[in-house]
């Protein structure tokens, strides 16, 4: 098959790229896509940050090109962790979903769906609100709230400090995640790890098969953004998006036993348009950083992130979904690097399960 023109794209796709680095014992080093289907993926982790419907576009075209150019099935993975956004990808693809499947109903484009699937009638709308600005997202302060924060920075509670810094969101996702209402949680148990974080305590808690809560409730928990949408209640105690913590919490992986650990990361790219993506980038780098220096000296890591064009359109206007398709699209050939390179054989993988992947 011949290869892709970059003449015959929009501007938009010809610049946007994703950024590979591979991190082990040595450090960390930049990597070619090529250089991707030499590694070992016989037993794999993989991690889905957060990044709202930008964030999870992203994540969807990058799985793709890993399917597509490389053969990896996707739902072979060991172990799966996802955070907000993250945390439907990882659900849908423990659930059995393939990376071809997930593009699919991201892009609405439901015939395309394993009809093994598509009995689960998974749909996502546009009904989805605007993100405030960085001040409107602050609660008006009172005497007892001020008075709350204050005591916990003196504890350095820092993450539940800023949930109470923030205003209580009003919109509820719940009704966009009524496919998960009959679902019951992946086995083996511990499989697929959803985080969220605790408002009053700021710290995170990984939910999985074990932990007695439905799995609606835990997606719904890890994808509740701060000052947007409802926190949920569990076990009285309210929870909001796990990104608050870390928008990829790699390090639940910590004790991982098996090989190459791969995080995909929408939310640490270096360009945002908005003063809250920037914030939100600056947080998630910080974050990445020192959970990939706590795994790499064991697991080799594959840290999967937007270009700075790419960047520019999913981070910042994470709840607009006027570009998902073209972001899709983007890290799809971004990723495969099938703009300017003819297409090669493909190899051959195999998923822990031994199976021959294509």
């Amino acid at each position: 098959m011949s290869a892709i023109s970059p003449s015959d794209l929009p501007s938009v796709l010809r610049s946007a790229s994703v950024r590979l680095t591979l991190h082990d014992a040595g450090g960390g080093r930049a990597i070619r896509w090529d250089d991707v289907g030499a590694l070992d993926w016989s037993d794999f982790a993989l991690v889905l940050g957060a990044g709202g419907a930008t964030g999870l576009s992203f994540e969807a075209g990058c799985l793709l090109a890993l399917a597509v150019d490389h053969r990896i099935r996707i739902g072979s993975a060991r172990l799966l962790v996802g955070t907000s956004a993250g945390s439907i990808a990882a659900t849908l693809i423990a659930l059995g979903f393939e990376a071809a499947d997930l593009a699919a109903v991201v892009r609405d484009l439901r015939e395309h769906v394993d009809p093994a699937l598509a009995t689960m009638a998974v749909q996502f709308t546009d009904d989805l609100p605007r993100m405030p600005g960085l001040v409107h997202l602050l609660r008006r302060p009172t005497i007892g709230s001020t008075m709350t924060g204050v005591g916990m920075v003196l504890q350095r509670r820092f993450t539940a400090a800023l949930a109470n810094a923030l205003r209580q969101g009003e919109f509820d996702l719940r009704p966009q995640l009524g496919f998960l209402d009959s679902v019951d949680w992946p086995q083996p148990d511990d499989r697929l790890r959803i985080c969220a974080t605790g408002t009053t305590t700021g710290r995170r808690r990984v939910f999985s098969g074990g932990s007695g809560v439905s799995l609606k409730d835990a997606v719904s928990a890890s994808c509740a953004v701060p000052g947007v949408m409802h926190p949920v209640v569990i076990d009285d105690m309210a929870y909001l998006d796990g990104g608050l913590v870390s928008p990829t919490n790699a390090d639940v992986l910590g004790q991982f036993t098996g090989g190459l650990i791969v995080v995909i990361s929408p939310m640490s790219g270096r360009r945002s348009s908005s003063t809250i993506g920037r914030v939100s980038s600056a947080h998630a780098q910080r974050r990445l950083s020192s959970e990939v220096k706590h795994l790499r000296a064991r697991r080799p890591v594959l840290v999967v992130e937007p270009n700075d064009a790419l960047s520019a359109m999913v981070v910042g206007r994470a709840f607009s979904t006027e570009q998902t398709g073209t972001i899709l699209t983007a890290a799809f050939l971004g990723g495969s690097g099938s703009l300017d390179a003819p297409m090669r054989p493909r190899r051959v993988r195999q998923g822990s399960n031994g199976r021959r992947l294509g």
